[in-house]
């Protein structure tokens, strides 16, 4: 890999840093991303709307919010990192883009947001709404608070890009969550027998009417059918964010429909059943959001969610409902957004391929340090296909967190890993049975 002068400078510096081994980073950044914090309900918005100050200039590599990055991730991607070094800041709020890595469809971006007044940011920092040219997918996650210089440390990965190398993109953070409550494991008693007695109203969701949803229901579903808005009024104990507005059963799949408070901006929620030994049950369930009207009628949203699962009436009898619930104190909105230009930091192996398997053909498989890509034709591969890495020493690796992306009949199917590939110590991809061996 060739460097620059900045680079070379960079290289050097972090060169001179007594940098211990980090183990275990996955697990890690697992372990931050899942820590409580009690914070009180109650909405405040701070809005970035005065003594705003905009920047976007280098900042020395050098500087210590950048070497803390080498303590953080693995020095394989230190040496791949692309140096970025620009800054914006607005309101108080420090954004600084610290480096990128990409192949053609996808980036990784490693940033830190600082609180200069130390009043808004804390452990629980959620991004809401951001942005970043060149890619559909993005997924923004924090791996480190420290609590003394009110800094967040985060990683941004963006896929379903086309010819990212030497691209300008933009990225841009418009607002954020902080003072997050969570409730886990909350009891949900419910008396299924008076609940279920009587056949519920059941109407089909407008086509533009659904938000999102998960597992095999999609916005793009058409005649998704729903139990009828607001039925019910039943309160959950400790909760006063959310309602249970409707139960019945849809298709044979029990339905549980919920209402969140007009002014919420991302609580949220999920319900999972358990058995007599208080462990969970492992069954189906999918999940559907909407909005309604003032006259009860459902439109564009995410007022409304409803749960489904594959359960019978006679189950819910030997189960015990219960639910994790996260609850948001603080929004912010602001205008934080740097342009840079992607260089090529990674190669990237494509090889044309004819895997079939029913009415799914795998028509292209590449690989990268980030991960392999599938370009699919026809059906989405099944969650069970197996797609693994061979390695020279004979070992196996499978990477198992994928992302796609759908266009038309074709799907761009990417599968990733938390640490960078070594192409130079892989001998070939595994796809179920069939083995595409990579060049010498």
């Amino acid at each position: 890999m060739k460097f620059n002068t900045q680079e070379q400078q960079l290289r050097q510096l972090l060169e001179q840093i007594d940098t211990p081994k980090v183990d275990n980073l996955h697990e890690k950044v697992h372990q931050r991303l899942t820590q409580k914090s009690p914070f009180s309900k109650g909405l405040k918005m701070t809005l970035a709307t005065c003594l705003c100050l905009f920047l976007a200039l280098p900042v020395a590599a050098s500087t210590p919010t950048f070497q803390k990055l080498v303590y953080l991730i693995s020095s394989e991607m230190i040496d791949a990192l692309q140096p970025i070094n620009l800054v914006s800041e607005d309101n108080d709020i420090r954004l600084e883009v610290l480096g990128a890595l990409n192949d053609e469809e996808q980036v990784v971006i490693y940033l830190t947001l600082q609180d200069l007044n130390g009043d808004i940011l804390d452990e629980t920092l959620d991004i809401y709404n951001y942005t970043l040219d060149g890619v559909s997918i993005l997924n923004i996650q924090t791996i480190d608070y420290n609590k003394e210089t009110k800094t967040a440390t985060l990683r941004l990965q963006g896929n379903g890009g086309k010819h990212l190398n030497g691209k300008s993109i933009r990225f841009g953070i418009q607002s954020f969550l902080t003072n997050k409550k969570f409730y886990d494991n909350m009891d949900v008693p419910l008396d299924w027998n008076e609940l279920l007695s009587t056949t519920p109203e059941i109407i089909t969701l407008g086509e533009h009417d659904s938000s999102g949803g998960s597992g095999l229901i999609t916005v793009n579903d058409t005649a998704i059918q729903v139990l009828k808005p607001n039925q019910m009024d039943i309160k959950i104990p400790g909760l006063d964010f959310v309602t249970i507005t409707n139960v019945g059963y849809v298709n044979n799949r029990l339905h549980i429909q919920t209402r969140w408070l007009e002014d919420n901006i991302d609580d949220h929620g999920y319900f999972y059943f358990t058995d007599s030994s208080n462990r969970r049950v492992n069954n189906k369930s999918w999940s559907i959001s909407y909005g309604v009207n003032e006259n009860n009628e459902t439109e564009y949203g995410r007022i409304m969610t409803e749960y489904i699962f594959e359960i019978s009436p006679e189950e819910l009898s030997t189960f015990n409902l219960h639910g994790d619930f996260v609850s948001n104190d603080t929004y912010t909105e602001g205008n934080w957004n740097v342009k840079f230009k992607l260089d090529s930091t990674t190669e990237m192996f494509t090889q044309k391929t004819d895997i079939k398997q029913g009415s799914t053909t795998v028509a292209e498989v590449k690989i990268s340090p980030l991960g392999i890509t599938l370009n699919i034709v026809g059906e989405l591969i099944p969650e069970d296909w197996q797609v693994s890495l061979i390695l020279k020493d004979g070992a196996r690796k499978t990477l198992s967190s994928r992302t796609s992306m759908t266009i038309q009949d074709e799907t761009t199917l990417k599968f990733s890993d938390p640490t960078l590939l070594k192409l130079e110590n892989i001998e070939a991809i595994q796809i179920n049975d069939t083995i595409i061996p990579l060049p010498e």
